[in-house]
């Protein structure tokens, strides 16, 4: 059994070849083993990494994953934990020699809180989503009851709300938050992902840190847009600078929820690859669809200005037919149409506007909508906005599916991890991280996620690749024939996926046979 000395030997050797690494050769890092009581995580970092040093919080990832590795089989019964910390030595050896503050201070973005832009009552919403949204309020309004005059303080010390607004662009996540602020009377501090990535190495992190900072001085509601991008599943990937960078935003952006006093609100156009620590996290998940005709009624209905010059008021027969001329839209849709109709009726010096006008508008910003999905072209061809949001957000189904099939039959093999590795690489993903089957949803599941006609027959093809490099030919037509009667597919189509299959099979037998020759080649050649 390996003590604490042997495992301090092998990961000073592993720091040791980390700073020949000309990226991480300006920093001094020292790590510390100790054995610890019984409660603390065998593998457990603290790092006094600094934001300011460049690459440490790139170091930081990679050492955690290093150690997690080590320790994979480990079953002992005592316990490590290892602290490590950073020196800069390029801005140590500089330091007498200028009195220049650090450029990395100097490019930290300020983030202003402002009023919100918005109020509650101009949203459209469902009965149930209102009593989520009441709910959630209710928990922040209640806050300063439930932790310091009831003491949930002594369970968790920051008192904080988080929600999570997710749904397709254009319902309302952000007219929602803003709503939120001010019925709350707080100001509202809003960020992208884009807001607070910089090109500098290390401000990103300080400037998430400052947003942070300055929404709790200011008792401000928190609202991150974008959040999948901060949020991504973390990759055990230390080969990959993209992987490490998104591994250190969302530990980063995991660290100060943890501690923040306050409301924090994200908002998504994608769930799919948003990390699994993350939504244990969440107070409330509330989803924002596409009206239904009656929601779209009411969002015409408020979206009409009250000095908007109508020859006559509109009834509720008016609104309804109107609703159904704009079948689809989104809240955002319906505000742009009508931007659309009053502006076209000022400029042909119209002095009243009558249903024919909207109704007008609406088809003709209906055929402006279709005209830019029809030539907005996808990883697939053309496809319509909402379907490359569908498709993106079912890439996750396909590799679990994938992985599915890498599985059925038992552990997984080289032939197979490295099939699944260039499927998520052709899905512009990460390979899945998983021990077992029982950690994914069931084939059911995962095939009742792909909708898209397109997405069914590539998802089938997929599968019948990885199940070209599976040692249980048995089962494998049984698997590949399930699979297309769980995505709906035809008989004919079923009946081609299955001569893929073959010809894949074949390809793969064909491959070996020709590294053999060339194996026999080389040996020969010795």
């Amino acid at each position: 059994m390996n003590t604490i000395d042997d495992y301090r030997d092998q990961i000073n050797n592993y720091i040791d070849n980390l700073r020949k690494q000309k990226e991480f050769e300006h920093l001094e890092i020292s790590i510390k083993g100790f054995v610890t009581d019984s409660t603390k995580d065998k593998i457990s970092i603290e790092s006094n990494a600094y934001i300011g040093i460049r690459n440490s919080l790139t170091v930081d990832t990679m050492i955690l994953n290093y150690l997690t590795d080590l320790f994979k089989d480990y079953n002992g019964e005592e316990k490590y934990l290892f602290r490590v910390k950073y020196t800069d030595l390029s801005k140590k050896k500089n330091k007498n020699k200028s009195n220049d503050k650090n450029i990395d201070n100097e490019v930290v973005e300020h983030f202003l809180v402002e009023q919100p832009k918005h109020k509650l009552s101009s949203m459209v919403l469902s009965e149930d989503k209102w009593n989520e949204l009441n709910k959630a309020i209710a928990s922040v309004k209640n806050s300063p009851k439930v932790y310091k005059e009831w003491g949930f303080e002594e369970i968790d010390p920051a008192s904080k709300t988080i929600l999570c607004f997710y749904g397709v662009p254009g319902t309302g996540k952000t007219k929602c938050a803003h709503g939120i602020a001010e019925k709350l009377n707080k100001q509202i501090l809003c960020a992208s992902y884009a807001d607070i990535q910089s090109q500098y190495v290390g401000v990103g992190p300080k400037n998430l840190r400052n947003i942070f900072k300055q929404a709790e001085e200011n008792d401000a509601v928190l609202f991150f847009d974008e959040a999948d991008s901060f949020l991504r599943k973390r990759s055990s990937d230390s080969s990959s600078s993209a992987s490490m960078h998104y591994n250190s935003m969302t530990n980063e952006m995991m660290k100060h929820l943890e501690n923040f006093n306050g409301l924090v609100i994200f908002a998504t156009n994608l769930t799919e690859n948003i990390d699994e620590a993350f939504m244990t996290r969440i107070t409330a998940a509330i989803e924002f669809v596409v009206p239904d005709t009656a929601g779209r009624a009411d969002l015409i209905k408020k979206h009409i200005p009250s000095k908007c010059p109508l020859a006559k008021p509109f009834g509720d027969d008016d609104y309804l037919n109107l609703s159904n001329k704009c079948e689809g839209f989104v809240g955002r849709d319906i505000r742009n149409a009508i931007k659309n109709i009053l502006s076209n009726a000022a400029e042909n010096g119209l002095m009243e506007l009558s249903i024919k006008e909207f109704e007008e508008g609406f088809e003709q910003y209906k055929d402006s909508k279709n005209s830019l999905n029809e030539s907005v072209k996808g990883k697939k061809g053309n496809t319509s906005i909402k379907e490359q949001i569908e498709w993106n957000t079912a890439n996750y189904s396909v590799l679990g599916i994938c992985t599915y099939m890498a599985w059925y039959d038992g552990d997984e093999t080289e032939s197979e991890a490295n099939k699944l590795k260039q499927i998520a690489k052709l899905l512009n993903r990460d390979k899945l991280i998983i021990t077992k089957l029982s950690d994914l949803p069931s084939l059911d599941e995962l095939a009742e996620k792909i909708r898209i006609k397109k997405q069914k027959i590539e998802t089938a093809c997929h599968a019948a690749s990885v199940l070209s490099v599976t040692e249980n030919e048995d089962g494998n037509i049984d698997m590949l024939t399930k699979l297309c009667s769980l995505l709906n597919l035809e008989n004919e189509e079923a009946e081609i996926i299955e001569k893929y299959y073959q010809i894949e099979k074949e390809r793969q037998t064909l491959f070996a046979k020709l590294e053999s020759i060339q194996e026999k080649k080389m040996d020969d050649a010795k």
